[in-house]
């Protein structure tokens, strides 16, 4: 039995995902460069093949789908999880998903 081609797909998107933080990051190791200089150098990464980037409302509300999004994985209290997209914050300044909605 072979893997239907959407999750082969998905997990190649993934993949590229992976690579072009790694590249990005890679290219700030080098140059140096700042939290939000690395986010922007993947997103244009992305947007040079195409893809849109996303956030933790994409494909809702309107807002377009997206092809991929970058989020912090904070390790806490509680053992760990996938923390807030990283990108400009919400109310505040507070990441979105640490505001009431």
């Amino acid at each position: 039995m072979h893997p239907d081609s959407e999750l082969l797909a998905g997990l190649a998107k993934a993949n590229q995902l992976q690579q072009l933080w790694l590249q990005s990051c890679e290219t700030c190791v080098t140059h140096g460069c700042t939290g939000s200089d690395m986010l922007k150098t993947i997103h244009a990464r992305m947007a040079a093949i195409g893809w849109v980037a996303g956030d933790e409302l994409c494909g809702k509300g309107g807002k377009p789908q997206c092809d991929g999004a970058i989020f912090s994985h904070p390790i806490g209290d509680f053992m760990h999880s996938a923390g807030p997209y990283i990108k400009d914050g919400g109310p505040d300044g507070l990441p979105y998903s640490d505001c009431a909605r």
